[in-house]
């Protein structure tokens, strides 16, 4: 409070003194900050990427925001924090949307990752403000699996859109190449508006294909995305990667070709204003979209078919994993300590177990949707002793909530066993479906090349006729060589159906197949040349024969390569062994991080950690014999080492104890299993390496990067809990709006 006082020359006060001048000191605040999406736990996405909003004021003016975020393992070990963030210069308040990317991490399931946002304020002593922390859990082993199952769902729903506008815009631009051509054969007025809407249709018709086959593209990094992370978390059985890659062919192959060669046609035209050619481009760009729907709707069946394969896997690993656990409480029970945990944790076990009915009932009907209706059947009986064990596990729980550990014991041991049997009824079944679906494969790629020798007899006889025939004869046996035309074209069909595309061998079926058409259909186009041309019908008929052949050849070394893969002949190659023993290495990890929450005593942990043991040792026998294989040298690391190790870890494990330290040597040696296989995967442009000196090179000048180019916005979005109450859809246009005026306001200051 400062008080005036006015005096005149001689001293004397003032008749009138201003009011006293009241000065308030507001003490400079410590900055906001809050993480307003998610904004709650929750779990990872699958590709292990999570978009975060943050907001940040200050009543001053903010310095800097920062990012923090830690692992936490399945054993409660925290990592060290990791921390990005970036200067503010003095803005009172910001917003930031950036990603959290966690694919380069390893984690596994079981573990989580915490993170929290951080602000510091320009005030001299830099005050510092932190959000409230949240957990990203990464899913379970189930929860990834599961993940799988509906990533391909998903790509298949996907792809039924796609089929659906590809057939649209075949049917429509069709419409518009006959429709151009009739107007220009029409009245020619008005010619140069005519032109001009006529070359935004074709442009429009050139953007939708690009966007399709864009969309296609985005699906297969996708897939790719989803083998690598399942691979990293230890999920990817060699049958769920064998799917994905096949099906990143399939997509892959999807959109090159003639489609591709059309695309450029059309694009070439419209660029050098040829209205005529791209309207004749526009007409076969049409049939090749015709061809591009009916791939995507084989490509669906075959994801299709896929997801309800995954399930299966998902199913019957669910049912192992139940059984372990059951056979781990049986063993804890008997030892009749901590009653009231082990009654609830039969009863959390009984859940799983009706759950793991319902799923087998929706997968034995899904089976027999695509056919599979021995596999159903397998699953069915799978699935009634799944439920005998869940109601001995019910039982199980009654007795304990009695105090009978000991009958409880053997009811849960009863339940075990019936559980493994559910599970060992599930292998059987998906091993009795790979089997039949392998005999399907060799039987049509014997029909295939009994077809193939078929159609090789018949056009030699055609050949014979063909020396010497007049032109009219020549005219009368087209029809005959169109036949075996169309007598390829259904052998090419009859594969596919039977093979369902999952063949390896069918990529060189296919282009065997082209070029067997292709020679037909020059051989039926010499037919129609006068006699004396080059070349001649006989002579293009010698080279149908021989393509004909080796067709049939390539049909028989695949059904043959197919049996022997089934009989087990052959060895496999290092880099094939490395991925199932890091798969084998993955499992024994989930297994120990599924068992350290038992709380086991200290007689069923031992027991537990003897059959790992017995497991751990075989991976050390198996990568010690793979040591000693050709090739194994080449690989990223020491197999002997790893294999001491895997030893190391088996004998730890004989002891009956699990420690942390021992599931992180666990995850090391998972980790580098992995890259040693990665590293045998690489492709090198040549066997011999040089050294070479470096060359002159230009240092560019490293600028810093600005606030609106770290997405810092001026603009502050509604709070986080006005957010949560709005829907997915709502909440994304108040982003996009706040968005779209902050970009305005980057671009004013920019000017």
């Amino acid at each position: 409070m400062f008080d005036w006082d006015f005096r005149d020359e001689t001293g004397a006060p003032a008749e009138i003194q201003p009011e006293p001048l009241e000065v308030v000191v507001v003490s400079d605040l410590s900055p906001a900050i809050a993480i307003s999406m998610p904004g709650r736990d929750t779990i990872l996405p699958l590709n292990l990427r999570q978009p975060l909003v943050i907001e940040a004021a200050d009543d001053y003016g903010l310095s800097r925001v920062e990012l923090v975020a830690y692992r936490v393992t399945s054993f409660g070990e925290r990592g060290e924090p990791v921390s990005q963030g970036f200067n503010v210069r003095g803005q009172r308040a910001v917003l930031a949307r950036p990603l959290l990317d966690l694919s380069s991490w390893g984690l596994l399931p079981g573990d989580t990752v915490r993170y929290y946002a951080r602000a510091v304020d320009n005030h001299p002593t830099g005050q510092t403000s932190v959000s409230v922390e949240y957990v990203l859990r990464m899913p379970e082993a189930a929860e990834l699996r599961r993940e799988a199952e509906a990533a391909l769902e998903g790509v298949a729903e996907r792809l039924e859109e796609l089929a659906a506008e590809a057939a649209r815009q075949a049917e429509e631009n069709r419409d518009n190449a006959l429709q151009s051509a009739a107007e220009r054969d029409g009245n020619e007025s008005d010619q140069d508006r005519a032109d001009f809407e006529e070359r935004e249709e074709l442009q429009r018709a050139l953007e939708n294909q690009e966007a399709m086959s864009a969309e296609v593209d985005s699906l297969r990094a996708e897939m790719e995305a989803l083998e690598k992370m399942m691979e990293d978390a230890a999920q990817a059985d060699p049958e769920l990667r064998r799917a994905l890659e096949e099906l990143q062919e399939l997509l892959e192959r999807m959109t090159g070709g003639d489609l591709q060669r059309r695309m450029d046609e059309l694009g070439e035209a419209l660029e050098q204003d040829d209205l005529n050619r791209a309207n004749r481009s526009l007409e076969e760009l049409a049939a090749e979209q015709e061809k591009f729907r009916e791939r995507l709707e084989e490509t669906i069946e075959r994801f299709k078919r896929a997801a309800v394969e995954q399930d299966f896997r998902a199913t019957t690993s669910e049912a192992e994993e139940l059984a372990r656990q059951e056979q781990a409480l049986a063993d804890a029970m008997k030892e009749q300590d901590s009653p009231e945990l082990r009654g609830q944790q039969q009863q959390e076990l009984a859940e799983q177990a009706q759950r793991l009915e319902d799923r087998m009932e929706t997968l034995a009907e899904r089976l027999d949707e695509i056919g599979e209706r021995d596999a159903a059947e397998g699953v069915e009986k799978a699935r009634a002793s799944a439920s005998e064990a869940r109601e001995q596990m019910q039982q199980a729980q009654d007795w304990v909530q009695r105090g009978e550990s000991q009958q409880a014991g053997e009811e849960a041991q009863d339940a075990a066993d019936r559980m493994e049997q559910a599970a060992q009824q599930m292998q059987e079944a998906m091993q009795e479906m790979a089997e039949q679906q392998m005999e399907a494969q060799q039987r049509a790629l014997r029909q295939t090349a009994d077809d193939a020798l078929s159609l090789a007899r018949r056009q030699n006889d055609l050949r014979e006729q063909m020396r010497g025939a007049s032109q009219e004869q020549l005219a009368e046996m087209r029809a005959d060589e169109a036949a075996l035309l169309q007598g390829v074209q259904n052998i090419a069909e009859n594969l596919q159906l039977a093979t369902a595309g999952a063949s390896d061998s069918n990529r060189e079926l296919s282009a065997q197949m082209g070029r067997t058409m292709a020679s037909l259909q020059r051989t039926v186009e010499a037919m129609e040349r006068r006699r004396g041309a080059s070349p001649s019908p006989s002579a293009q008929a010698e080279q149908v024969i021989g393509d004909l052949n080796q067709l049939a050849l390539m049909a028989i070394a695949g059904a043959e390569q197919m049996g022997q893969q089934g009989e087990g002949q052959g060895g496999e190659e290092v880099a094939e062994q490395l991925e199932q023993l890091a798969q084998q290495q993955g499992e024994l990890m989930n297994e120990s991080t599924q068992l350290m929450p038992m709380q086991l005593g200290e007689q069923a942990m031992s027991q537990q950690m003897q059959e790992m043991s017995q497991k751990q040792e075989s991976v050390a026998s198996d990568l010690g014999d793979l040591a000693d294989e050709p090739g194994a040298e080449e690989s990223l690391g020491d197999l002997q080492a790893l294999a001491e190790e895997a030893r190391m870890l088996a004998e730890e494990m004989a002891m009956g104890r699990l420690t942390p330290d021992m599931v992180r040597r666990q995850e090391r040696l998972f980790h580098r299993l992995l890259d040693a296989g990665r590293s045998l995967e690489r492709e090198e442009f040549s066997e011999e390496r040089e050294s070479e000196e470096p060359g002159a090179f230009e240092r560019g000048e490293v600028v810093p990067l600005t606030t609106e180019q770290l997405g810092v916005m001026p603009y502050a979005l509604p709070d986080g809990d006005q957010l949560q109450r709005l829907t997915p859809a709502v909440r994304q246009l108040v982003l996009e709006y706040f968005e779209r005026l902050n970009r305005a306001r980057a671009g004013v200051g920019g000017r």
